[in-house]
C-alpha cells in the first residue's frame, strides 16, 4: 500500500493493512485478486517472517523477494526469489548462467545467499 520497508515492521495491524487491506483494494479496482505479494526493495533486511506468514494465512500463492537467488526444487515454493533488475548486464548474465558450483557441492550448500556474498560467476568461470 505504501511501499514500506517490511524488515523492521512488527506492528500486526500495520502488516495487515500493507498486505491484506492493500490486496482487497486492488481486487476491488481490478476485478481480480492479486496472487503474489512482492516485498518492496526485496533485500534480506527488507523481509519479515510475520509478513511471510500473514501472506500465507491470507491466501497469497507466494511472496517475492529481489535479492537474487536460484529457485531450486528443494527450496521454499512459497518464496519466489527474483533477480534484481540491475542495469549492469554482466551481473544479469551471471545469474542466467548455470552455476558450476551446483554440480560439485553437496545439498548443504546455501544457494539463497545474497549476490553480494558470492563471487560473481564471471570470476568463477575465468
Amino acid at each position: 500500500m505504501n511501499h514500506i520497508d517490511f524488515g523492521p515492521l512488527v506492528d500486526k495491524v500495520h502488516l495487515h493493512n500493507e498486505i491484506v487491506v492493500s490486496r482487497d483494494i486492488l481486487t476491488k479496482h481490478l476485478g481480480r485478486q492479486p496472487r503474489y505479494f512482492a516485498f518492496p526493495y526485496g533485500l534480506h533486511h527488507n523481509l519479515n517472517r510475520d509478513a511471510f506468514q500473514m501472506a500465507r494465512d491470507h491466501g497469497y500463492a507466494g511472496v517475492c523477494s529481489a535479492y537474487g537467488a536460484y529457485n531450486l526444487p528443494e527450496g521454499d515454493p512459497f518464496h519466489l526469489q527474483r533477480i534484481h533488475g540491475d542495469p549492469d548486464r554482466c551481473r544479469f548474465l551471471n545469474w542466467m548462467t548455470v552455476d558450476p558450483r551446483k554440480r560439485t557441492l553437496g545439498s548443504d550448500y546455501d544457494f539463497t545467499t545474497s549476490l553480494a556474498q558470492r563471487a560473481p560467476l564471471d570470476e568463477v568461470l575465468l
